[in-house]
Formats: structure tokens, C-alpha cells, sequence
């Protein structure tokens, strides 16, 4: 019975210390600075353009040192194509260089004919495909056929879904111009929403060097749509797009950093960049960094290391 006791005893006391471990940390958070965190953070490397990634992830070592961690490493990966990293070929470095859209210029309503716009979105493009030719490239549109991938030859494709690697390869070999995309399950919630579309390669999210690419134009649902009533009534439909992309051999960074402990054991926190929302995943980088400045804040001491890592997902 004494054991028993003794036992029962123990569990509050433990809980205790962790509570008032957790008011201490607790204390030292700001919601306003982590949202700032957040939103910078997003601003700085939301447009997937491996360009500034250099300047995103500079910025993040530096709050990272701010926030208490040491031992901040900026890990340089090449992202050419064809450099492996764990399982995953490191995708080439991608640009969007300059203002790209999708206009119909067939018969339209005036004020609908732009259908797609990296102002009005810079989701509008999709991220790593190919260019256009300068100037553009004009052409009727059609929709995808698999089973007469022919009739897309000098024809822009209508597509609903993301265009896997099964669907932009044969269509990029059949000769189409491009791909105009769209997601109908999303406009069930929000028809003049834009996607983002990333999952275009052969064999996963990225092309390989070498696969050809065809510029893809991501547009909203009630867009898309309309498009498709006017095929379905055997109307014609000509676009004209300038899609202003680069691919090329570049770099990518794994950053990482240190809160140390009085063991060398490590316990880890992930959260992956590079990618264009809030919540996926600004937040989940900016929520680690403000548990490192938690930390410092209330002096405690920890027992075993804590180590962050941010990398591609």
C-alpha cells in the first residue's frame, strides 16, 4: 500500500514541474510577432522562384541567431535535375521572369478576355513549367482528348486536374502549344479561386533535366467553365499566352540551427519551405523560430538539444 502511495504521489509532483515549465515558456510568446515572422517569411520566398530563395533563407538565419539557436548552417544543394539529395532528384532552379498571361482573343465578352495573370496571381503559372516562345503563341483551344492526342498539335489543351507527368508529357511530344488548367472540386468552394499546381513530373512533383515542358496556365473555375461551354456548343476558341519562365542548373537551401542542451541527444522540429502559402509552410518556420526565442526568454535550461531543420518538403 505504501508503494502505492509513494507511486500516486509522484505523477502530480512530475506534472507540476511540467506546468510550470510550460507557464514559464508560455509567458514569452507573442502572437504578433509571430505572425509577422509568418507573413515576412511568406512574403520573401512566396513566389517559388529559386531566385530568392537565396534572400529568403539568408533572412531566416539571421532570426534564427536572433532567436537563440547557434550553430545556424545554411546547407547548399544543387538543384539542377539530376543531383540526388536522400530520395528525391533536386528539382531544376525555376523563374518566373516577367509578367505572363492567357487572353482570348476569339469572340469574347471585352472585359473577360483575360483569363490568367501573374499580376492578378503569380499561382496563374504554374510552378516549373516551360515557356512560350518571345511573344507569345496563339492557338484554338481543345479539350483533352487521350485518345487523340494528335488534334492537340498547335492547340492549346483545356485540362481539369494537375497535369502529372502522363498527361504534360505525351501532350508536350503530341506538339500541343500548352495546357490551361483548373481545379472544379476547389471552385465547389470558391469558383474564382487559383490553385497552385506543382506535381508535373514523370515520376513525382518535379521535372527531370532534360523532360520537355509546356507552359501551363492554372485558371480559376468559373473561368474554366466557360471555356467549356463554348466548346461543348462546338464554338471555336482561340488564346493567345506569354508565358515568361527560365529553368536552369541553380541551388537550394537545408538550413538548420541549435538550441543546446546539457546532452548531446537531440530532439528535432521539421518544417519545409519553398512553397507559396501562410499555412503551408511560412507558419510551421516562423512557429519554430519563435519557440527558440520562447526559450531563451525564460532562462531555462535544457536537458537535451534541440535542433531545427528546414528544408524542400
Amino acid at each position: 500500500m505504501q508503494g502505492t502511495e509513494a507511486k500516486k504521489l509522484e505523477k502530480p509532483t512530475g506534472k507540476k514541474m511540467l506546468e510550470k515549465i510550460f507557464d514559464s515558456i508560455s509567458q514569452n510568446y507573442s502572437e504578433e510577432r509571430f505572425r509577422r515572422d509568418t507573413k515576412e517569411f511568406n512574403r520573401l520566398e512566396g513566389s517559388v522562384c529559386h531566385s530568392d530563395f537565396d534572400r529568403s533563407t539568408a533572412w531566416l538565419a539571421e532570426q534564427l541567431i536572433e532567436a537563440g539557436f547557434s550553430a545556424v548552417e545554411r546547407i547548399e544543394l544543387a538543384a539542377d535535375g539530376v543531383t540526388s539529395a536522400c530520395d528525391a532528384i533536386m528539382p531544376e532552379a525555376w523563374d518566373l521572369t516577367a509578367h505572363s498571361y492567357l487572353d482570348v482573343v476569339s469572340e469574347w465578352p471585352e472585359n473577360e478576355r483575360r483569363i490568367a495573370d501573374t499580376v492578378e496571381t503569380m499561382l496563374a503559372a504554374a510552378t516549373w513549367c516551360g515557356a512560350t516562345p518571345p511573344g507569345g503563341s496563339t492557338g484554338e483551344l481543345v479539350a483533352y482528348d487521350p485518345e487523340h492526342l494528335e488534334n492537340a498539335c498547335g492547340k492549346w489543351v483545356l485540362y481539369e486536374g494537375v497535369p502529372v507527368g502522363s498527361i504534360n508529357q505525351p501532350l508536350a511530344r503530341a506538339g500541343a502549344l500548352g495546357i490551361v488548367v483548373t481545379d472544379l472540386r476547389q471552385g465547389n468552394c470558391n469558383p474564382d479561386a487559383t490553385r497552385w499546381m506543382n506535381n508535373q513530373g514523370t515520376w513525382g512533383w518535379y521535372y527531370l533535366k532534360g523532360e520537355p515542358r509546356l507552359p501551363i496556365f492554372v485558371i480559376s473555375s468559373r473561368r474554366a467553365l466557360a471555356l467549356k461551354a463554348s466548346l461543348d456548343r462546338s464554338e471555336k476558341v482561340v488564346l493567345h499566352g506569354v508565358m515568361n519562365t527560365r529553368h536552369y542548373d541553380g541551388k537550394v537551401y537545408t538550413v538548420t540551427a541549435l538550441l543546446p542542451g546539457e546532452s548531446k541527444e537531440e530532439f528535432g522540429l521539421f518544417a519545409h519551405m519553398y512553397e507559396p502559402f501562410l499555412s503551408d509552410d511560412a507558419s510551421g518556420v516562423a512557429a519554430c523560430i519563435e519557440i527558440g526565442r520562447m526559450v531563451k526568454a525564460s532562462g531555462i535550461r535544457l536537458r537535451k538539444s534541440l535542433r531545427v531543420l528546414f528544408s524542400m518538403e
